[in-house]
């Protein structure tokens, strides 16, 4: 008759007369029926046999990093047994055989040489079941690239300049080049690697002519950053060529800061050193308004051009109107007033300071007031007046003048 829970006498882990004997019984035999030690897991089992574990642990995590720059390197490693303690072994190969046991789970293991490195995990119960592999790889590769050469031309005419040659070394593969102006050794996750070989480097445009150190780098796929090598990049660009012209129902002046541009009709031509930095000024004649840049310049303010390329600039000006009533304009003093009592009783009229050859025959029958030597904005007075070259003359209505000259 077999005892509960047995196969062929064997208890099994589930049986109730696991570990529900007495170690007090008398005459209790060192080893069971299958020569396993009497009491196995701390109380004797009932029956002829003792109950052993057969189930082996299992690997549950088993990782490495895909690269590692030092031969130490990190390990994630975990495993469960249904039963008893656990011990666990790194090794190189799938032969457990080679294992050296620990009961502390490993966090890290040392390779003994660079290069794609294969490891092999495992793990074993007290009661000596081992458990299948588990394996992963890593890229170990602490070794630098060099670099080997780095040219440049003895003098380059573009603010982009070529590079003559560029070559590193590496024990694994060069998988990066990195060029910056400044010798500051860059993270292998700085923007600007470049997985070829790079054929030119692009100086900012605002550069004055001048040589200029230029550094490079090359990283391998694991991280690992060379030293730099340097070379000297002397930029002797063409001169640029500035074009400004003048457009618009107005006229006025363009003039520059050092060096010096001037341009006060039509077209202008000024050639310039590469990279100059330049402000372009607008300035209206007495009867104008600046209105506005175009081409290589926006708005109304200063227009600052850096010389990198050849570049056009517009500049629009204006001419103002002879007089104004609120915000219209107007082409002649008369018109201004033939509108003037559009604009309800006591309407001013603000004239331009300028000569204008003209007639004004005053002959409506309200009050209106003429304000002359007003400048081209309307804003502000000159403190000259507005003179009429032509006819004056007051026929009914009442006229108030202030800064009017008749010739």
């Amino acid at each position: 008759m077999k005892a509960p829970g047995s196969a062929g006498g064997c208890l099994t882990q589930e049986s109730p007369l696991v570990n529900k004997g007495n170690n007090d019984a008398p005459s209790l035999p060192i080893y069971d029926m299958e020569s396993v030690d009497r009491i196995k897991y701390g109380i004797v089992d009932i029956g002829a046999y003792e109950w052993a574990d057969t189930t082996p642990p299992l690997i549950t995590t088993f990782t490495l990093p895909g690269n590692s720059i030092t031969a130490s390197v990190p390990v994630d490693f975990t495993a469960s047994d249904d039963f008893g303690s656990i011990e666990y072994c790194l090794a190189k190969t799938n032969d457990p055989s080679a294992c050296s046991w620990s009961i502390d789970k490993p966090i890290s293991y040392t390779f003994d040489s660079q290069g794609n490195n294969v490891l092999f995990a495992f793990a074993r119960d007290s009661d000596g079941n081992t458990s299948k592999y588990s394996s992963a790889a890593v890229m170990v590769d602490y070794t630098a690239p060099v670099m080997s050469t780095f040219k440049l031309p003895a003098t380059s005419l573009s603010f982009t300049v070529p590079i003559s040659t560029i070559f590193a070394t590496d024990n694994v593969a060069v998988s990066g080049y990195f060029l910056s102006e400044t010798n500051s050794k860059p993270l292998t996750t700085s923007d600007g690697w470049s997985s070829t070989p790079p054929t030119s480097y692009s100086f900012a445009s605002d550069k004055a002519s001048g040589s200029y150190p230029l550094y490079a780098w090359a990283k391998d796929s694991c991280g690992n950053v060379s030293a730099s090598l340097s070379g000297i990049a002397t930029i002797v660009p063409h001169p640029r060529t500035l074009i400004v012209s003048l457009n618009g129902t107005g006229k006025g002046d363009i003039n520059s800061n050092a060096p010096s541009v001037v341009c006060t009709t039509g077209s202008c031509s000024s050639v310039l050193e590469a990279g100059t930095a330049l402000d372009l000024f607008a300035t209206p004649n007495r009867v104008s308004t600046f209105v506005e840049w175009g081409g290589a310049c926006s708005g109304s303010t200063t227009c600052r051009v850096t010389m990198s390329t050849d570049k056009v600039v517009s500049a629009k000006f204006q001419l103002a109107p002879k007089a104004m009533i609120d915000k219209t304009g107007y082409t002649s003093l008369a018109l201004a007033y033939a509108e003037a009592s559009s604009f309800g009783i006591g309407a001013t009229i603000f004239s331009l300071n300028d000569e204008l050859t003209e007639d004004l025959i005053v002959g409506l029958n309200k009050q209106i007031t003429i304000i002359g030597g007003v400048n081209p904005n309307f804003k502000s007075r000159s403190g000259l007046s507005t003179q009429i070259k032509g006819v004056f003359k007051i026929r009914q209505g009442k006229l108030v003048v202030d800064g009017i000259s008749v010739k």
